[in-house]
């Protein structure tokens, strides 16, 4: 299954039994009732994640993916109300869980720019779900990961504004403080997108190779909790690098006041 699958991909599959849709909004958006017809919610805000989005345990996970109603062998295509988002995201969970799944490009304004109807979108598939995941811990790692790889001389890029990347503007969370991690570089998620859709994967390469030697190279992605770090997940993806992994928990677990962390600012 692609990565990255369009509009009019999906409204040609959109009735397949082995489809599932999942509508991946967080925040404000995730309140909204209206989405793609058979979507289900796909909970990053609330019971898909610990903390503040931190990934679940494998088996956690597994338990809620089934109470979402997901069987074996179902392909997953997520979408988020603001174009590509926190969908990204769900793509990243449900890859790291061994599901085949793809991000909508565009997301729920390209489908509805496109005239297609909408629903309300729904808490389970009405079913019970047996999937077995199949888990891959190399694509989420933690701060001590981080750390090491900085010490190797391989990218850790933060998919953050640039004014929270250098500690211009506050950061919107209570307890976190302004900057970035030492030695990771500035790549805000909006520089890989436009309107909501993903670049080209030419042009993506050519965003990624100005911070990353070659797509051998490990690359680790980060953000302010773990979101967004998924676009440029997705980005490296698209544009073909290999190994790529996401700091789970981001600026708000490195960041911390008690998290002993050092923090730079500026550039």
């Amino acid at each position: 299954m692609k990565h990255l699958v369009d509009v009019e991909w999906l409204a040609k599959r959109l009735d397949r039994n082995d489809l599932v849709v999942v509508d991946a909004s967080v925040m404000g958006s995730a309140n909204q009732e209206a989405g793609i017809p058979g979507a289900v919610r796909f909970d990053i805000d609330g019971v898909l994640s610990r903390g503040v989005h931190d990934m679940l345990p494998p088996r956690q996970f597994e338990r809620e993916l089934r109470a979402l109603g997901l069987k074996a062998g179902d392909r997953v295509v997520a979408y988020d109300a603001d174009g590509i988002f926190s969908s990204a995201r769900a793509w990243w969970m449900l890859r790291a869980a061994g599901i085949r799944a793809a991000v909508l490009d565009g997301g729920l304004p390209a489908w509805q720019a496109a005239g297609h109807e909408v629903a309300p979108v729904a808490e389970n598939l009405g079913r019970e779900g047996d999937v077995d995941i199949s888990w891959e811990s190399t694509r989420f790692r933690n701060a001590r990961f981080v750390e090491r790889r900085l010490s190797a001389g391989d990218p850790v890029l933060d998919a953050r504004s640039a004014e929270r990347f250098t500690g211009e503007v506050e950061d919107p969370r209570e307890g976190v403080r302004a900057g970035h991690i030492p030695g990771a570089k500035s790549l805000p998620f909006t520089e890989l997108e436009v309107d909501g859709h993903m670049l080209p994967a030419s042009e993506l390469r050519k965003r990624i190779a100005e911070h990353v030697d070659s797509a051998e190279q490990p690359l680790t992605a980060s953000c302010g909790s773990g979101v967004t770090a998924c676009v440029i997940a997705l980005a490296a993806t698209l544009a073909g690098h290999k190994h790529v992994s996401v700091y789970d928990g981001s600026w708000a677990d490195w960041g911390a006041e008690n998290s002993g962390r050092p923090v730079a600012v500026g550039e």
